[in-house]
Protein backbone atom coordinates (compact mmCIF):
# COMPACT_ATOMS: atom_id res chain seq x y z
CA UNK A 1 0.00 0.00 0.00
CA UNK A 2 3.31 2.41 -0.02
CA UNK A 3 2.16 3.69 -3.80
CA UNK A 4 -1.71 4.61 -2.28
CA UNK A 5 -1.75 8.23 -1.11
CA UNK A 6 -2.54 7.54 2.47
CA UNK A 7 -3.86 11.18 2.93
CA UNK A 8 -6.60 10.43 0.48
CA UNK A 9 -7.35 7.10 1.96
CA UNK A 10 -7.47 8.75 5.64
CA UNK A 11 -9.88 11.13 3.92
CA UNK A 12 -12.21 8.59 2.52
CA UNK A 13 -15.64 7.63 4.16
CA UNK A 14 -17.93 4.91 3.33
CA UNK A 15 -20.14 5.67 0.35
CA UNK A 16 -17.84 8.08 -1.23
CA UNK A 17 -16.96 8.15 -4.59
CA UNK A 18 -13.88 7.16 -5.58
CA UNK A 19 -11.72 6.30 -8.95
CA UNK A 20 -8.97 4.40 -8.58
CA UNK A 21 -6.25 3.49 -11.44
CA UNK A 22 -4.66 0.60 -11.03
CA UNK A 23 -2.46 -2.04 -12.95
CA UNK A 24 -3.82 -5.37 -14.33
CA UNK A 25 -2.03 -8.62 -15.34
CA UNK A 26 -1.67 -8.95 -18.85
CA UNK A 27 -2.33 -12.46 -21.01
CA UNK A 28 -0.70 -12.64 -24.68
CA UNK A 29 -2.16 -16.24 -24.68
CA UNK A 30 -2.92 -15.55 -28.53
CA UNK A 31 0.67 -14.40 -29.33
CA UNK A 32 2.93 -17.01 -30.97
CA UNK A 33 5.55 -18.42 -28.92
CA UNK A 34 8.89 -18.64 -30.58
CA UNK A 35 12.58 -16.92 -29.64
CA UNK A 36 10.29 -15.73 -26.63
CA UNK A 37 11.65 -12.02 -25.51
CA UNK A 38 10.55 -10.53 -22.73
CA UNK A 39 8.98 -7.13 -23.02
CA UNK A 40 7.14 -5.64 -20.36
CA UNK A 41 3.57 -4.52 -21.31
CA UNK A 42 1.63 -2.12 -18.44
CA UNK A 43 -1.92 -1.98 -18.42
CA UNK A 44 -4.13 0.08 -16.66
CA UNK A 45 -7.53 0.71 -15.26
CA UNK A 46 -9.66 3.55 -14.29
CA UNK A 47 -12.80 2.22 -11.76
CA UNK A 48 -14.91 4.58 -10.19
CA UNK A 49 -16.64 3.45 -7.41
CA UNK A 50 -18.09 4.10 -3.58
CA UNK A 51 -15.73 3.51 -0.88
CA UNK A 52 -16.14 0.15 0.75
CA UNK A 53 -13.09 0.08 2.94
CA UNK A 54 -9.97 -1.74 2.84
CA UNK A 55 -9.36 -5.23 4.31
CA UNK A 56 -6.55 -7.45 4.16
CA UNK A 57 -4.14 -5.10 2.15
CA UNK A 58 -7.48 -5.27 -0.68
CA UNK A 59 -9.68 -2.45 -1.71
CA UNK A 60 -13.22 -2.49 -1.27
CA UNK A 61 -15.73 -0.62 -3.89
CA UNK A 62 -19.18 -0.82 -4.41
CA UNK A 63 -21.18 -0.31 -7.46
CA UNK A 64 -24.65 0.67 -8.26
CA UNK A 65 -26.08 1.98 -5.52
CA UNK A 66 -29.72 2.86 -6.05
CA UNK A 67 -31.10 6.17 -4.49
CA UNK A 68 -32.04 6.44 -1.24
CA UNK A 69 -30.85 2.90 -0.74
CA UNK A 70 -27.52 1.80 1.30
CA UNK A 71 -27.45 -1.64 -0.57
CA UNK A 72 -25.07 -2.13 -3.84
CA UNK A 73 -25.60 -4.46 -6.93
CA UNK A 74 -21.88 -5.37 -6.86
CA UNK A 75 -18.73 -5.03 -4.92
CA UNK A 76 -14.83 -4.73 -6.56
CA UNK A 77 -11.68 -5.67 -5.04
CA UNK A 78 -9.16 -4.37 -6.14
CA UNK A 79 -5.58 -5.60 -3.99
CA UNK A 80 -3.62 -2.54 -2.29
CA UNK A 81 -0.35 -3.79 -4.15
CA UNK A 82 -2.03 -3.03 -7.71
CA UNK A 83 -2.94 0.40 -6.93
CA UNK A 84 -1.12 3.22 -8.67
CA UNK A 85 -3.57 6.46 -7.46
CA UNK A 86 -6.55 7.11 -5.54
CA UNK A 87 -8.74 10.55 -5.96
CA UNK A 88 -11.75 11.31 -4.94
CA UNK A 89 -14.64 12.50 -7.10
CA UNK A 90 -15.74 15.96 -6.31
CA UNK A 91 -19.42 17.72 -6.80
CA UNK A 92 -20.97 14.25 -6.51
Amino acid sequence: MDRINRKVIAACTKGMPIIVTWEDAVDDSCKEVKDFKIIYTEVRWRTIGYYLGILNDTLFLGYNQEENDCNYTGVGQIPCSLIKDIRRLSNV
